[in-house]
């Protein structure tokens, strides 16, 4: 999904030969056994036969520095670093984009499946000034299930980790934390709590354990403990947009349900321009989160 959206996402007026494209003879290989050529291969190699087209003397010299510059060996090392070249635009897309959304402390591939989810969470961020907190109600007391300790102590002997943990501080930190998630606040009971390891480098050792519930376990990964409780947050108060648009800002929800046209597929392989592009010949401009 994410690399549809940002190859799909090319402004007007891009030019694929204005990228620095390399040059491959590509009709010239006719077998495998052609790529460890330990030769240049001639001019006339790069003329295409399907497009009607002929190597310019100019793109012929750049081919030769190239070959030279880089030490190749064959044909195979030639083709290595066109194919190579062909991926440049696509990384500066990803490092624009990522960028882009550092500016609201997201990462792009973590924190989002496609540009729309990530799109939510920034408005999520921008639209409510008062975001509401779950609450945090002590759950009933319990003792940490000794049985899971042998499944922590394997997982660290297989990643050849350190593992120093005790039921005696896993149940303190319950007590501490109130029997909640220590991520989302959740209610926990002995079915589902689980040693969350702080920093993920480091094994299940105690100091770097947060008591949490198996489904936030799994989903926070590598992030950390700030971003995800913001992320649980945000997912906490989702409901609230359905009253963001109320009675008193109809004409907003008229102009936005006039305006959307098509779906996804026609949004991210369409480029508009604000204040500019217009959906519909002279409707209104186009209004986004994206």
């Amino acid at each position: 999904m994410k690399m549809l959206d940002i190859s799909n996402y090319v402004p007007a007026g891009t030019s694929y030969d204005k990228l620095g494209k390399g040059l491959f003879p590509y009709e010239y290989i006719t077998a495998f056994n052609v790529l460890n050529q330990t030769t240049i291969s001639p001019k006339s190699a790069f003329d295409s036969n399907l497009r009607g087209t002929s190597i310019s003397g100019d793109d012929y010299e750049r081919v030769k520095f190239v070959w030279e510059y880089n030490e190749m060996k064959s044909i195979k090392d030639l083709l290595i670093w066109y194919n190579n070249l062909d991926v440049v635009p696509f990384i500066k897309a990803i490092k624009a984009q990522r960028e882009l959304f550092k500016r609201f402390d997201l990462d792009m591939f973590a924190d989002g499946v496609s540009l729309p989810g990530l799109s939510e969470k920034v408005m999520y961020q921008t639209c409510f000034n008062n975001l509401q907190h779950p609450d945090k109600k002590p759950a009933n007391a319990f003792q940490f299930p000794a049985k899971r300790m042998g499944g922590y102590k394997s997982q660290d002997a297989q990643a050849k980790r350190k593992c120093g943990m005790t039921l005696e501080h896993l149940n303190t930190l319950l007590q501490k934390q109130k029997y909640l998630c220590g991520l989302c606040y959740c209610q926990l009971t002995a079915d589902i709590p689980s040693a969350d390891r702080i920093n993920n480098n480091i094994g299940h050792i105690d100091g770097n354990i947060l008591i949490s519930c198996g489904k936030c376990n799994s989903a926070r990964k590598d992030m950390s403990l700030g971003g995800f409780r913001y992320k649980k947050l945000l997912e906490f108060n989702s409901d609230r947009l359905v009253y963001s648009i109320n009675r008193e800002e109809k004409d907003i929800y008229a102009k936005m349900k006039a305006n959307i046209a098509g779906g996804p597929s026609i949004i991210f392989n369409r480029y508009a321009k604000r204040n500019e592009t217009k959906i519909r010949g002279d409707a209104m401009r186009s209004i986004d989160y994206s």
